[in-house]
């Protein structure tokens, strides 16, 4: 009768499970950086498309203030404003009523001028996931303008929070679209309540595994 397993089986069977563990983690990090790859690729898809909107029309999408001269855009109709042309994407449109903000509005005039899919109403006075503004292939993620400022296409989550990355996944992005800073050049890092854990003073706290970061990225042609 048999009594064990002898030395070299249990190495074998040690080594398999090492084996079989590294192709998990390997096969994780492909995933990972895959998803990582797609919010580079979606992104830089966006901007593209709203600097050839500039480009074609004069204005960037949702501040356009002559919209409706190009597509059915109801100023009566809520959320179908016309933008007010001063160059960023930040107001609050209050007239003719009813009242639309342009970040909202952004979405739907790159609708309208066919440079996205989505049907997107423009309406609302906070984020509609689907609805006034479009869901990331990044799970969880959504993209919207920033309200104080207006001129940064935001990808966040679409939860309660606004953190959708690990530190090290946002300086990945950063440092293959941008200089790799969190607070300099055309894509910024950004935490709830201030920097939080996203980044020390310039630097991503890479070292933190906590989701604390969101991203924005310039959406005008030269940074201001």
């Amino acid at each position: 009768m048999r009594k064990g397993f002898t030395f070299i089986e249990i190495s074998f069977v040690v080594v398999i499970i090492g084996i079989l563990i590294g192709g998990m983690v390997f096969g994780s990090e492909l995933v990972k950086t895959s998803r990582l790859q797609g919010i580079i690729v979606e992104s830089q898809d966006y901007i593209r498309k709203v600097r050839e909107f500039n480009d074609k029309y004069g204005y960037y999408p949702g501040d356009m203030p002559n919209a409706s001269s190009f597509w059915d855009v109801d100023a009566a109709t809520l959320g179908e404003h016309n933008g007010n042309g001063d160059g960023v994407v930040d107001d609050l449109i209050t007239a003719p009523e009813p009242d639309a903000y342009e970040r909202f509005m952004f979405w739907q005039h790159l609708n309208k001028a066919g440079y996205i899919d989505d049907t997107m109403s423009g309406a609302g006075s906070s984020v509609s996931v689907g609805v006034n503004v479009p869901e990331s292939n990044y799970p969880k993620g959504i993209y919207d303008i920033a309200p104080s400022t207006g001129d940064y296409m935001i990808l966040q989550s679409s939860g309660t929070n606004s953190q959708l990355l690990e530190p090290q996944a946002a300086f990945y992005i950063d440092d293959k679209m941008d200089d790799g800073i969190a607070t300099t050049g055309l894509v910024h890092g950004f935490g709830d309540g201030g920097s939080l854990n996203c980044y020390l003073t310039t630097v991503y706290e890479i070292a933190s595994t906590d989701v604390e970061c969101y991203l924005g990225f310039y959406i005008f042609d030269v940074e201001g």
